[in-house]
């Protein structure tokens, strides 16, 4: 369900079926499988030396080391800040970013779980989310998170303001159909997988 790929050219895959982390080398061999961290892990995201799983099933985000020690955990079942209803994306950078998908919004913590901040509720119009389903950070730390029901990518400040609604349903250029995962390179472009229209859709961000 998730992938994430550490700064040593080694790849995580969230396996949510066989409730495991599978590690490849940088030849895409298997190396070694985190089992027993998640009732159902997702999202996936390295930071550093800090791997962040999303466990759905537990509502919760799990820390571990590049070697699937565990160094902590963030989160129980529930709807006020800290808590999540069936949390399923993550990003990290100073901060950590989770999709709360079933509570509508997405969470800000610090790098050791403290609740910092709640961006967006539930809803129809730009700001809030009715089916928000990844995020990601470019360069300058804004957040991008794509809405599933509201064919749409909404782009956020570091500090949760709104800037920026990109696309509406529809198959041509720059418009969506159900569009779910998010990722951004090192050259800040941009790239959205669709599910309905099965395809990937690149963008560019631009100072």
């Amino acid at each position: 369900v998730g992938i994430a790929v550490d700064k040593e050219g080694n790849v995580y895959v969230a396996d949510a079926e066989r409730a495991s982390i599978i590690k490849l080398d940088d030849d895409l061999d298997a190396d070694k499988e985190f089992a027993g961290l998640c009732v159902r892990p997702t999202g996936i995201t390295v930071r550093g030396d800090t791997l962040y799983i999303v466990d759905t099933g537990g509502h919760k985000v799990v820390r571990t080391d590049l070697e699937g020690r565990k160094t902590g955990e963030f989160g129980s079942h529930g709807f006020a800040a800290g808590e999540f209803n069936y949390p399923v994306s993550v990003a990290a950078r100073d901060s950590v970013f989770v999709i709360d998908a079933l509570n509508y919004r997405v969470q800000e913590f610090d790098a050791d779980g403290r609740p910092l901040r709640i961006i967006g509720s539930q809803g129809n119009v730009a700001g809030r989310f009715a089916s928000p389903k990844s995020v990601a950070l470019d360069s300058d730390g804004d957040l991008y998170v794509t809405d599933a029901l509201m064919d749409n990518l909404q782009i956020f400040s570091p500090k949760g303001d709104l800037l920026l609604v990109v696309g509406r349903k529809g198959t041509r250029n720059g418009e969506f159909q159900s569009p779910g995962g998010i990722a951004i390179d090192a050259k800040d472009r941009i790239y959205v997988v669709e599910t309905l229209n099965k395809r990937i859709q690149i963008f560019q961000y631009h100072r």
